[in-house]
Formats: structure tokens, C-alpha cells, sequence
């Protein structure tokens, strides 16, 4: 049994086996930080394979331009969330940029100084090319020389992801400014779909979904970091009902995650007649539901359940 990928401690308890996968994959919860993850911790031949031109998509975007559309209408919005309250000319920081789209969006907006981070691969290039004045760096958070310290730092969907999740919150503290912001959206493992679905759970994202925290164990390590908590937002259209869709249509489907993978832009021709009457079901039913998962996404943001949480922290170092 692995130390806890976050605190380094051992005890690790067994939360439920993931049995969507050939691999014997599971969801374990530490005792003493609260994080629950993945165990094990996928190889790197293994990162490799799900970190591919699969994952990210062909083209110059990850969806296709209908989806897309979508997508840049709620960059947006979280851009201008992100923004409110920063000053003119102030340093922004992307950790996982992708194809830089929420960068060229603020560039064409405002007059800030934009870095973007991206790990080497696809969506870097992608970003490369599609690079509107902002800077690119390639590589990992914590070994990363950056030049200056920034007022925001922005990580959407990206701290699930990171294989030292402690280490690089500790790089951010170095490169973040007295009461610079920093937003952290993750997926809620105490949200009803994780409690629904499990395994099936299309936020789940295994292997590439490392650790996950409830947002009351979340708030609380980030506290003990210096960061204060200034807002939270559970309601989001962008990820919460097609979080539901999916699932449900994993549960329903042999194919895991398989109208998620045809909406990004890769080659369709490789399609038999018989994915295409299931994709035709699958969109039938994403039609039908999409209004109700739409209304259940704001109830569940009343009782804090919804399936990600988008937090707004201030960094307040103490004075030694």
C-alpha cells in the first residue's frame, strides 16, 4: 500500500473498487488529510497512454465547433469571474492553459501580463498554435522558473491531476503575491453524482483523476496554506449536467465515456454502423435530459452537492 500522495502517510482506507476498468483500480481516502485517490498511482507508460491525441482531440480545438461554441461562451464567464477586482496590467498565471483559449480571451479583453503553463505534449502545441500574446511555458508547476510573482493564478480542472499536489501548492506560495487570488476548480467527490455513480462517475476520470477532497476538508487544508477562502460556486452549467449525462449513459452503455470521446475532434470514419445507432441513442437521450439535469445542477448548488466547485482564494502569509 502507497503513502498518501498529498500528506506522505500511510493507513490507507479503501473506499470502493473501480471495476470499469480490466485494471484493478481503487479509490482510497487517507485518515489523516482527508484526501481520497487513486491507488495506485498509474506508471508513466501508463500516463502516456491516456495522456494522448485521444484524450486531447485533433485539430486546432479540443471539441468539435459546435461544442466548442459552447465551451468559449463559459471561458468567458469564468474569465470574468476570475478578473473582478485586479488591477490593470497585473501578472495572470494559466497552470494547465490547454490551447490557451481562456488566455486569448483575456488578451483580447484586457491588458494584462498572461503566462500560461502546459505539460509537454499536444495541447502545449495546440496552444502554441493558436497563441494570441500570451506567454508559453512547458513543464511541470513546481520545477517551473517563473520571472515574475503574479496577482492571479487560475488552475481549472488541474489540481486532480497533479502527481505532487502538496509540493506544487507550496511552489504557488513563492510565486503568488500577497493578496493575489488564486482559483482552484475540482471535482466534488462529496457531490451526489460521486455518491450515485461511483465508478461510473464521469468526473471519476481514471486513471488521469489522482486525488479529490470534500469541500469542507478542501477549504480547511487550504486554510492551513494561508489561502482564505473568499467565494465558492457549486453551480455550473459547463460541467455539472453533461457530469450527469455521461454518467448516466455509462451505466447504460458498455462503452465507457463514448459520447464524451465523439465530441472531440478526432477521426470518425473508424465508426461501425452499430456506434453510430448508439451514438444516435446517446444524443437522443442528452436531448430529452438536458433540461432536467440543467434545474437539478442549481438545486444541488443549494445544498453544496453539485459535482464541481469552483473556489476563489485570497493568499494571506503571515508575518513571521
Amino acid at each position: 500500500m502507497k503513502n498518501c500522495i498529498f500528506c506522505n502517510q500511510k493507513e490507507q482506507q479503501l473506499v470502493f473498487k473501480i471495476k470499469t476498468y480490466s485494471f484493478p483500480w481503487k479509490i482510497q481516502k487517507c485518515p489523516f488529510c482527508k484526501a481520497y485517490e487513486l491507488y495506485p498511482t498509474p506508471t508513466e507508460k501508463q500516463f502516456n497512454e491516456v495522456y494522448n491525441t485521444g484524450y486531447y482531440g485533433k485539430g486546432k480545438t479540443k471539441f468539435n465547433p459546435l461544442i466548442e461554441f459552447f465551451v468559449d461562451i463559459f471561458r468567458g464567464m469564468r474569465a470574468s469571474r476570475a478578473v473582478k477586482g485586479i488591477q490593470k496590467n497585473a501578472k495572470i498565471l494559466d497552470v494547465g492553459c490547454g490551447s490557451g483559449s481562456f488566455l486569448n480571451f483575456l488578451k483580447k479583453k484586457y491588458s494584462f501580463e498572461l503566462t500560461g503553463l502546459e505539460i509537454e505534449g499536444d495541447a502545449a502545441l495546440r496552444a502554441k498554435d493558436n497563441n494570441k500574446g500570451f506567454t508559453l511555458l512547458t513543464g511541470f508547476l513546481k520545477t517551473t522558473d517563473f520571472k515574475a510573482p503574479f496577482d492571479l493564478i487560475t488552475m481549472y480542472h488541474v489540481f486532480e491531476h497533479l502527481l505532487t499536489p502538496h509540493e506544487d501548492l507550496e511552489h504557488i506560495k513563492k510565486i503568488i503575491n500577497p493578496n493575489g487570488k488564486l482559483v482552484i476548480s475540482i471535482p466534488n467527490i462529496d457531490s451526489w453524482q460521486a455518491s450515485i455513480f461511483k465508478d461510473k462517475w464521469f468526473h471519476l476520470d481514471v486513471p488521469r483523476h489522482l486525488i479529490f477532497f470534500k469541500p469542507k476538508d478542501f477549504k480547511k487544508m487550504m486554510q492551513s496554506k494561508n489561502f482564505e477562502i473568499n467565494n465558492e460556486r457549486y453551480i455550473s452549467w459547463e460541467q455539472n449536467p453533461y457530469g450527469y449525462i455521461q454518467s448516466c449513459l455509462n451505466c447504460l452503455s458498455k462503452k465507457h465515456n463514448f459520447l464524451y470521446d465523439f465530441l472531440k475532434t478526432n477521426v470518425k470514419n473508424s465508426y461501425k454502423k452499430r456506434d453510430l445507432f448508439r451514438l444516435g441513442l446517446h444524443i437522443l437521450f442528452t436531448g430529452i435530459t438536458l433540461p432536467l439535469f440543467l434545474v437539478l445542477d442549481i438545486l444541488e448548488s443549494i445544498f453544496k452537492k453539485s459535482a464541481t466547485v469552483e473556489y476563489t482564494f485570497i493568499y494571506r502569509p503571515k508575518n513571521d
